[in-house]
């Protein structure tokens, strides 16, 4: 079983997205083919429909007729084509910190034109090539959602919705709980920078979707609770699990003894919250791998990230190539060219770095391509 997992982080997906490229120039497939499950949350629940969904069942915007789903180099395409309509410069962007006195920094106009417009209005979850799990978080009943395939699940409960009697209204409210850039949206509400998501429920109540990172930034848990899931079910260890786990960069947060004793109280407001994300995103990998070793024969976990404050990734080929000394920007938001432009390089960067992991990484995704021996029957 392979299994990709996808990290938020906004504009930043462009990372992961040029990782994927690699692999996908290597193999020779695309992403769906290789991969049994993506699981992802917020830009990497966008990378993940992207990846997986059908493109004869969404407007064609990349002029030409394909009946499979988009490839990474389109969806680097895409992120920068939609980037500045998903975050459109306003007044809110020149004062620091003001968006945290409104509602929100973004409107959810922008995000949600793109995502209908590269997904379809119509396109549902259910659509998908490959098995997609996506994650957002529910303020107003305090749970962890999930969004497949096969349906909406509460961590916490049975099921979102175990009415059995199914009438119009009822039909038409699933219907919205399972369109691809519903599930998009509520997954990249990313607290103070776009409102909730309404999500209604047939009970005529409404829930509160934000984005999944602020339970789970780093989604690998999430593939590894499926995987026990199936297990339990079938009763049997899978015989082998590929599971790699892509993110978006980080800003290091780690400050000395000294200066966080002089630190004032006002400046936790921007240490806690990165120290909060970078330790859960952590605690899922080491769960994750945890998981795994019980799970199958033959398991492999590799974990692709880099600190984006790091000069010798890609400053200097960063320079060469476009005049800007300096490693891409850690804000999700940061949609200016020179930024997107050393995005590409910081992926490029790692996919350099890590060259003989990931060829390592592709020849274990091409096995289920393998045919199986047949034994030639004795005479």
């Amino acid at each position: 079983m392979n299994i990709l997992s996808i990290d938020g982080g906004g504009i930043r997906g462009i990372i992961p997205a040029r990782v994927l490229q690699y692999v996908e120039e290597q193999t020779g497939k695309q992403i769906y083919e290789l991969f049994d499950l993506i699981v992802g949350t917020s830009t990497g629940a966008i990378l993940a429909a992207g990846l997986s969904v059908p493109s004869d069942r969404v407007k064609r915007i990349l002029k030409h007729e394909r009946r499979n789903a988009y490839n990474s180099a389109e969806m680097i395409q895409l992120f920068r084509e939609y980037g500045p309509a998903i975050f459109p410069l306003n007044w809110k962007c020149f004062i620091p910190n003001i968006h945290l006195l409104t509602v929100s920094k973004y409107p959810s106009t922008g995000i949600e034109r793109s995502l209908k417009t590269v997904f379809g209005a119509e396109t549902s979850l259910a659509d998908a090539l490959c098995e997609i799990l996506v994650s957002s978080y529910d303020m107003w009943g305090e749970t962890w959602m999930q969004f497949t395939r096969s349906g909406t699940r509460s961590i916490f409960e049975r099921k979102l919705d175990p009415q059995k009697q199914i009438d119009g209204e009822y039909e038409q409210q699933i219907r919205f709980q399972n369109l691809l850039w519903v599930v998009c949206r509520a997954s990249s509400a990313a607290p103070t920078y776009f409102p909730p998501l309404k999500y209604p429920l047939s009970s005529g109540k409404s829930r509160a979707l934000i984005d999944g990172g602020v339970a789970c930034n780093n989604p690998s848990m999430i593939g590894a609770g499926y995987v026990l899931r199936r297990i339990i079910k079938e009763k049997r260890l899978l015989s082998s699990i590929t599971f790699l786990s892509l993110g978006t960069g980080y800003s290091s947060a780690s400050e000395s003894f000294e200066l966080l004793s002089r630190t004032k109280g006002y400046m936790w407001g921007k240490l806690a919250p990165q120290a909060m994300m970078r330790s859960s995103m952590d605690i899922s990998t080491g769960v994750t791998k945890s998981a795994l070793m019980f799970v199958a024969d033959d398991a492999e976990y590799t974990r692709l990230d880099c600190d984006l404050l790091e000069p010798e990734m890609s400053a200097r080929q960063a320079y060469l190539r476009h005049g800007v000394f300096g490693r891409a920007s850690g804000r999700m938001d940061d949609v200016s060219e020179s930024n997107l432009n050393r995005l590409v390089d910081v992926g490029e960067a790692i996919v350099d770095s890590r060259k003989k992991k990931l060829d390592a990484i592709c020849l274990r995704l091409m096995k289920k391509f393998e045919l199986p021996i047949t034994p030639t029957p004795s005479p």
